[in-house]
């Protein structure tokens, strides 16, 4: 992993909890690097991002990270 772009994401993976609403905010944004990178930290952060869980379904639809939204809503567990 050595894109700025993917440390990032793994270092807000790390802060977990605290990190999951202000990312879930990012995934509306307009860049879709900021957008996936965003997703990609959720879905690292496993059930800390349930509560995060309805936007990371609202984004199932959008094909530039659909995959790391729905990889996220699997780790969170059932919601």
């Amino acid at each position: 992993r050595n894109s700025p772009s993917e440390q990032t994401s793994d270092a807000l993976a790390w802060v977990g909890a605290p990190a999951a609403e202000p990312l879930a905010e990012l995934l509306r944004h307009k860049n879709p690097y900021v957008r996936r990178s965003a997703a990609e930290a959720l879905a690292r952060m496993g059930p800390e991002v349930g509560v995060v869980r309805p936007a990371l379904e609202r984004e199932l639809r959008a094909p530039e990270i659909a995959d790391w939204a729905e990889l996220a809503i699997r780790r969170a567990g059932p919601g």
